[in-house]
């Protein structure tokens, strides 16, 4: 495949290769990425295990999410169907005229309509282990606060998934197709600055890295603080000296690469909160329990419940090479289904 170009034939057949009755033959790359991305497949796997439904069916939950995909989010959670579209039967439709056909990569990823399932079911999947054990949302007073906190905290892993799976995309056809069921960019340096600097740490901390990162990101419309940087690299590396070099690597990184934009950040929180009437609970939250210790201690514990749902044991550190340098239904309606065509 040139990396200018794409004939979209060959990119079909690509994805017409593998099959499972949890992917999704009408999504481009769905197919592909649940057979040979891990995380892509555990998190579909647990989202059909505790009952969501991949729905293509127009219906009201379907058109408000691709009409305002924000704020379906909670009705998503609660109805246990995650929308999606149909954007593999033009490209079918394309080719039968034109079966050679090629397109530019740029003009592939920006004009082609992308399906963001593992992001949804990131959320579905941190949401249901949230409200399995509710320990997380204990101290919390109110419907509103723990609407807060329920939000943030799956915004944050669901940020983390996408980010850590892009990272076991090993050629740049597997990276496209991610990118095409992805918020992630297309871009193979940085891909590859992310798997050496996994490699170097562990996938099994860099993942906490990602995920507070994230977690601090979308509270504040400003970069992480130095402190804020220092405090997370401590409590993730627990007690482990990390070198200067290493340590001005990962402050870089965490700003540049696992933070959200200042005008995301400033126009998306805030504004979600206030649709659903609680944007003080979110500021009185963002200031005070969030940020104290017996809060991150839970945190940390929910967020290891959720990783050992996407990695087996050990398999975290396997994937990265085990390196520790740098330390001293019905039509329409799926499972996951693979419907005929």
């Amino acid at each position: 495949m040139s990396t200018n170009s794409v004939p979209i034939n060959l990119l079909l057949r690509i994805d017409e290769q593998f099959g499972s009755d949890r992917a999704l033959p009408d999504v481009l790359g769905d197919r592909h990425l649940y057979a040979t991305n891990s995380i892509f497949a555990k998190v579909r796997d647990f989202a059909v295990a505790q009952g969501y439904r991949y729905v293509e069916r127009e219906s009201p939950l379907w058109h408000a999410y691709q009409a305002l995909p924000l704020l379906s989010l909670h009705r998503i959670m609660e109805a246990k169907h995650i929308p999606y579209f149909d954007n593999v039967s033009v490209l079918r439709d394309v080719v039968a005229q034109q079966p050679d056909i090629e397109v530019s990569l740029r003009f592939l990823l920006s004009t082609l309509k992308k399906n963001y399932l593992l992001h949804e079911s990131s959320h579905c999947l941190a949401y249901s282990v949230i409200h399995s054990d509710e320990q997380i949302l204990s101290r919390l007073v109110t419907d509103g606060e723990r609407f807060v906190a329920t939000s943030l905290i799956t915004e944050a892993f669901a940020n983390a998934v996408e980010r850590v799976a892009g990272t076991l995309c090993t050629s740049n056809t597997r990276l496209l197709l991610f990118t095409l069921n992805s918020y992630m960019d297309y871009r193979n340096d940085r891909r590859e600055m992310l798997q050496r600097t996994f490699a170097t740490h562990g996938m099994d901390r860099m993942f906490d890295i990602v995920f507070l990162s994230y977690w601090y990101s979308n509270m504040r419309p400003t970069p992480l603080s130095p402190e804020m940087i220092e405090r997370i690299i401590r409590i993730v590396f627990a007690g482990v000296e990390v070198n200067p070099e290493s340590h001005a690597d990962l402050a870089s990184m965490m700003n540049r690469e696992f933070s959200l934009s200042p005008g995301f950040r400033e126009d998306t929180s805030a504004a979600y909160f206030r649709f659903y009437r609680c944007e003080q609970d979110f500021f009185k939250l963002r200031d005070s329990t969030f940020t104290d210790d017996d809060f991150l201690d839970k945190l940390m514990t929910l967020k290891a419940k959720l990783k050992d749902i996407l990695f087996e044991p050990g398999e975290a550190i396997a994937r990265s090479g085990g390196s520790r340098a740098g330390l001293v239904s019905e039509q329409g309606e799926r499972t996951g289904a693979a419907a005929a065509h």
